[in-house]
């Protein structure tokens, strides 16, 4: 029940691809459902989370082509079967299928209702076992309920055609039915009916810690990193000394690391576990299986299981943890595609340890905890399997680590560190070696980028468009500010929070005669005291074809803390992302000045307001807003900037929905087929596309006070004469400053436009 961006790992022979009817290969992962009647592609999985042993991708959707990546360690030939060969050569399934008690039999047709007739929208992954869609049950009961109500559970399909079959799926309920501990995945129930196998699973909100290692554009924290390992190691731990009866996991890897919300790890996809020995015994013999790279040396030539063989995976996985690097990957430079062998002259050395880090930690983890898993991962990873600590060893060791505070940043040690790693990344340069890790320059410390920027696995940080150095970032954010003084709202006198002619009342005002509103709209507000205390009050001084526009006024306030925007699929409380995506009507504002970098588009729902007043908030240098076929949005008071072209992704716009997006072209607010739209005291420049555009028909539109400069084409009113709706558009564009450097204001192709 992996999450990674792989296909299940245990095959049969020459079963990695497969042949279409018309005899042309196929070298995706396709996976048949009998009860949709077509065919899906894992190809379009989504890292999101969830509990199934099919090893997917939830976050991203791109393909992937590394054939070294968590292959298998050798063909099986008999034991993973198709459904089709294990369900005529099993004995009854009431033989078979010992069930704990606690597990929830549930019918097809619930799980059918549960996941809304197994529809595209709730598909979450697929792999070797089936597919996985995310559904909704009561919380004691089985009976499917509204999807955001009762208890969200992950459904695991048995694929009939697939590379896993009946008794993968009985070794799944057999242990994870009888096995409850904090570190594993919870098995909710399961359905057997007829042809159909599935199995339901709590739903794991973080997804995988394969993808936060190797798919995010932020890297997962030092604190976090310790504090998955930890989860993941006592998992282990309760598998091998406190289970009535010991278990040997046999595939224990990033991708079957499942994170809760809170990144408490979890481990998931016992298909290949299987019993330890008993008695006398000092190994189980049994068939090679589970994942290249991953799997102990030992086991792999002879065969003989044992728990230390789970050590060995452990370390591994550390391994990756303290890198940033996958086992396996042959996109590396020669020596380095195995990453046991390349970083295990390293560990244990105090004075070469730090050559293995992760660069893009950048100097913020514990020099003392990471010398200490360096060390722990090297002796999981001792060839002798005798000398392997026990799991219990490897949990007290890690207990400490997530709480370390000797950050590497602040020390000597770190500097010399980054000077030792500077000229052996120079000496490298002069002799022509250049690696598929290269080293930039980032706040003048190296940093390795994780991939090609062409390459099929690119990182998620490289954009289409050169992003701007860091300097010409601040250049650009100073600027932005400077010029758009008082279109933006700030406290005077604060060098953070922009000031104006137009300023609101505060202590360190320079004009001390009344209030300088100029037009209807800041009239209606701006000189009031109690502003602040009465923010609602905005959504009734909006002037022309918007005017019925009230964007979140019938909804609570939502106080952004968070300028982070790393989860585009399951946004974190706090950030903008989580707030506009609600159902609910909302008044959003911003806690402090941020700078926000979004990941991919910013898809609001109706009945929002983004309320910027009080803070400098800058959208830039990342994706922009879109609103999309949703009514009643006011953004008022913030600055957008530097706007990206977006990448194709899976992203999240609403609490139940999530679906693929195409890539953006780079507008800094786009209006797509939507009405009473109100933007406000917009500070706009340097967008890659359009800074507004306004189409398919979208109309009660009103665009105020906003400040343009820097760009060419500044506003498109509608994309096509041809297009019907479009000839109903309604736009006011009124009280705006077209600065300099601008080319074309404003184009409107048909419609109605109020200029004043």
């Amino acid at each position: 029940m992996g999450f990674g961006n792989e296909s299940r790992k245990v095959m049969e022979k020459n079963s990695t691809r497969k042949k279409r009817d018309d005899g042309e290969e196929e070298t995706g992962c396709w996976v048949k459902l009998r009860f949709m009647g077509s065919c899906m592609s894992s190809r379009s999985r989504v890292d999101n989370s969830v509990s199934g042993r099919t090893s997917t991708r939830y976050a991203e959707s791109e393909p992937t082509k590394e054939n070294s990546r968590d292959q298998p360690v050798v063909p099986v030939s008999s034991t993973t079967t198709s459904n089709a060969e294990s369900t005529s050569s099993t004995p009854k399934l009431s033989e078979e299928l010992k069930v704990a008690s606690q597990l929830r039999k549930f019918t097809f047709i619930d799980l059918k209702f549960a996941t809304r007739n197994f529809r595209p929208e709730s598909l979450l992954g697929a792999g070797g076992f089936g597919c996985v869609f995310k559904g909704w049950i009561e919380e004691k009961g089985t009976a499917p309920v509204k999807p955001g109500t009762g208890l969200t559970v992950a459904v695991k399909t048995l694929n009939i055609d697939g590379l896993q079959g009946h008794k993968e799926w009985l070794a799944e309920v057999d242990f994870l039915g009888n096995l409850l501990h904090p570190n594993l995945v919870k098995l909710v129930g399961y359905c057997i009916e007829d042809d159909h196998r599935l199995l339901v699973y709590e739903f794991m909100p973080r997804g995988s810690l394969e993808n936060h290692l190797f798919r995010r554009s932020l890297p997962l924290p030092w604190s976090i990193r310790m504090k998955i390992a930890l989860g993941a190691a006592k998992g282990l731990a309760f598998l091998h000394e406190e289970a009535e009866r010991p278990v040997i996991y046999r595939d224990f890897k990033t991708s079957n690391i499942l994170l809760d919300a809170d990144y408490n790890a979890k481990l998931s996809d016992f298909g290949l576990a299987k019993d330890g020995p008993e008695g006398d015994k000092t190994h189980v013999s049994t068939r090679v299986m589970g994942t290249y790279g991953y799997a102990a040396p030992e086991y792999v030539m002879t065969g003989h299981l044992t728990s230390k063989s789970d050590v060995y995976s452990f370390g591994v996985v550390l391994l990756e943890m303290l890198t940033g690097r996958r086992a396996m990957d042959k996109n590396r430079p020669n020596g380095e595609h195995n990453l046991v062998e390349w970083a295990r002259p390293h560990l244990g050395d105090k004075r070469r340890f730090f050559r293995v880090l992760d660069p893009r930690l950048e100097g913020h983890f514990s020099i003392k905890g990471a010398l200490k898993a360096a060390q722990l991962a090297a002796q999981c990873l001792c060839r002798d399997p005798k000398a392997r600590p026990r799991m219990s060893e490897v949990v007290e060791t890690l207990k400490p680590l997530p709480n370390l505070k000797d950050m590497a940043s602040s020390s000597y040690y770190f500097q010399t560190m980054q000077s030792d790693r500077s000229r052996s990344s120079n000496l490298t340069a002069k002799n022509g070696i250049r690696a598929q890790a290269r080293f930039v320059t980032r706040n003048g410390q190296p940093m390795r980028s994780l991939s090609s920027s062409n390459g099929p696995h690119a990182s998620p940080c490289h954009h289409l468009s050169p992003s701007p150095k860091p300097k010409a970032k601040e250049q650009a954010l100073k600027r932005s500010s400077k010029e758009t003084r008082g279109l933006v709202d700030g406290d005077d006198g604060d060098s953070s929070n922009t000031t104006s002619r137009r300023s609101l009342r505060g202590k360190h005002k320079k004009y001390k005669g009344p209030c300088m509103a100029t037009n209807p709209i800041d009239t209606c507000w701006r000189c009031r005291d109690d502003w602040a205390e009465n923010r609602k009050k905005l959504a009734n001084c909006v002037v022309g074809f918007g005017h019925k526009t009230e964007g979140g006024k019938d909804g609570d306030y939502y106080v952004v803390t968070d300028d982070s925007d790393d989860d585009v699929l399951n946004p974190k409380p706090g950030t903008l992302r989580w707030a506009v995506i609600r159902e609910e009507p909302l008044w959003i504002i911003f806690a402090h000045d941020m700078h926000i970098k979004l990941s991919h588009e910013l898809i609001m729902q109706s009945k929002k307001t983004i309320d910027g007043r009080g803070a400098n908030v800058h959208i830039a240098f990342g994706a922009g807003i879109t609103i999309q076929f949703v009514q009643d949005v006011i953004i008022h008071g913030i600055h957008v900037h530097h706007i990206l072209p977006s990448k194709a992704a899976v992203i999240r716009d609403s609490m139940d929905h999530y679906g693929q997006r195409t890539m953006g072209d780079g507008d800094g607010i786009n209006i797509f087929g939507s009405t009473n739209i109100w933007l406000d005291h917009l500070s706009m420049s340097e967008c890659q596309d359009g800074l507004i555009d306004a189409i398919q028909g979208s109309t009660a539109i009103t665009i105020s006070n906003c400040h343009f400069t820097h760009h060419n084409d500044v506003i498109l009113l509608g994309a096509s004469d041809s297009y019907a709706r479009d000839k109903l558009m309604q736009v006011t564009v009124t009280f705006n400053h077209f600065g300099k450097e601008l080319i074309q204001n404003a184009e409107m192709q048909v419609g109605f436009l109020s200029c004043c």
